[in-house]
């Protein structure tokens, strides 16, 4: 046996070594990737549904928050007017 053929043997080793350590890792990675088509379609339906929630939870927030803060705004547009109407009387007085 000369040295060729304890490197070819060593190859050969080498590849059988490899192979088995990525076996498991290339085994882990097709099975993932098949769950992940299989939850694909449930995943849908429920994010589907998360986001009409999603969605009544930001009407609902919207008209709740313009009912709170009309009345302050209805109040500060209120003032806003009696100001300027002041302001403008007592200008004519004066001038």
């Amino acid at each position: 046996m000369g040295l060729a053929v304890w490197r070819d043997l060593a190859l050969m080793w080498l590849i059988l070594w490899t192979f088995v350590a990525i076996l498991p890792i290339s085994v882990i990675l097709f099975f993932s990737i098949k769950g992940m088509h299989r939850l694909r379609p449930a995943t849908r339906r429920a994010l589907r549904s998360a986001q009409a929630k999603a969605q009544q939870v930001s009407d609902v927030t919207g008209r709740l928050g313009a009912k709170a803060t009309a009345p302050a705004i209805h109040l500060r547009a209120r003032a806003a007017q009696v100001e300027r109407l002041s302001k403008a009387i007592f200008r004519r007085r004066e001038g």
